[in-house]
């Protein structure tokens, strides 16, 4: 099952628990190629959440500022290379305008960590695992939320040499967004920078990594055009590379980690943006990078990265809206339109780089129309392509036709502000 959660509303919080499709960060729209910490395009992880699921104000400010905020639990489960870790995964947004302001500034946070679990690669080595066990304790769960470097971390007897600067395999994204609020519309930049090693927060080595975006939204329902969005995403300096300098260190080396060989996936698929692509996605002449460990019995364990490619230039544009159709029974009905294109140029990692010229060009079209089957649905209809050396297939066409029917309730959602 895709998606199954039950969820409850307490005042200004929510919670919910089971697999549920999320959106978190600032890059929103269905159009975009998603973020860097997560996106929609793997299976959501079975989750536990509390949050302020929608901007609150904060009552001194007079609503010029309003918080949303998050903090889950989840369980990765069965991956290929390692059984049993967990996710640890919370967040800020910050809104500074009051609601009807002509422009507001927002600003997020997240943070996302992959720990503990088991992993059978790892049963002879001691300075990263315990018999192959990764770092479970409460201490370490401490550390996982506040990733600081402390003495307490130097107690080999419940962390390893692996652990010694932070528990588990860290990421996150620091956002920003500037949006103009217009009488039928809004327009909305927004810059999205990530980290893979926590001290590039600071030195902004990797500066030139991002996703920038611009969206374009109407506010009026069944617009021509509804929704649209043009996105540059870029992995290349890493901070190994920086505008145009080799200046060396260790690379962020995106989505990668040597306790989780298995990479930022889940199920196969990327979690975050599914431009970094997954070792069994790609060519098989691209290859992967190789990694081998021992079990304690002295077996020797082969096997590949998850992520063969975290190197690369993409850019993304899409366009959604409605045409009008004929008057029926429920008064005016709308054909859905969608239109999206992105093209990549792609170079591997800097420890295994692609030859020249790996690039990938996709495009997808996308309608539906409203009938009167089943008491009111829609009949969907899309068309894919692909052509390029990334993928398994240099050239492939994909073709979807569905009947799509919802059923929708009406819930009410407390925003009062937060008295502080």
């Amino acid at each position: 099952m895709a998606e199954g959660y039950l969820k409850g509303r307490l005042g200004i919080f929510e919670l919910f628990a089971g697999r549920r499709k999320q959106v978190l960060g600032l890059a929103e729209s269905p159009l975009s190629m998603g973020s860097f910490s997560w996106s929609r395009n793997a299976l959501p992880m079975p989750r536990v959440q509390v949050s302020l699921p929608v901007f609150t104000p904060l009552g001194f400010t007079r609503q010029f500022v309003a918080v949303k905020a998050y903090v889950s639990h989840g369980w990765f489960g069965q991956q290929p290379h390692v059984r049993g870790s967990f996710l640890h995964q919370k967040g800020i947004t910050l809104r500074f305008g009051k609601p009807n302001a002509r422009f507001q500034l927002t600003t997020a946070f997240d943070h996302q960590v992959q720990w503990s679990g088991y992993a059978p690669f790892l049963e002879a080595d001691p300075t990263a695992s315990f018999g192959g066990q990764l770092a479970t304790s409460w201490e370490a769960f401490y550390n996982v939320i506040v990733p600081t470097k402390t003495d307490a971390l130097k107690n080999l007897t419940k962390f390893t040499t692996y652990d010694q600067n932070r528990v588990g395999d860290h990421r996150g994204t620091a956002e920003m967004a500037l949006t103009l609020n217009l009488p039928t519309r809004t327009l909305t930049f927004y810059q999205q920078h990530f980290y893979d090693i926590g001290r590039k927060l600071y030195n902004l080595r990797n500066i030139e990594d991002g996703l920038y975006g611009l969206r374009l939204l109407s506010r009026q329902a069944h617009a021509r055009i509804q929704d649209a969005v043009i996105e540059v995403f870029n992995t290349q300096s890493q901070g190994f590379i920086h505008f145009g300098q080799v200046v060396g260190g260790e690379p962020e080396n995106y989505y990668l980690n040597g306790q989780y060989p298995d990479g930022w996936s889940y199920h196969g698929r990327t979690i975050g943006n599914p431009f970094i692509s997954q070792t069994t996605a790609t060519n098989p002449s691209l290859g992967g990078q190789p990694f081998y460990g021992y079990r304690a019995d002295g077996t020797r364990i082969d096997g590949v990265y998850g992520i063969n490619n975290n190197r690369l230039l993409a850019f993304n544009t899409g366009v959604m809206g409605y045409f009008p159709g004929r008057v029926g029974r429920y008064g005016r009905q709308y054909w859905q339109y969608r239109l999206q294109v992105s093209y990549s140029q792609n170079y591997g990692m800097f420890s295994r780089p692609f030859p020249s010229d790996v690039n990938q060009f996709s495009a997808l079209v996308s309608i539906s129309k409203p009938t009167g089957w089943l008491g009111g649905s829609d009949l969907c209809a899309s068309v894919g392509y692909d052509k390029g050396q990334l993928l398994r297939s240099p050239t492939q066409t994909g073709f979807y036709l569905g009947l799509r029917k919802q059923w929708q309730s009406t819930v009410r959602r407390s925003r009062k502000p937060i008295k502080v």
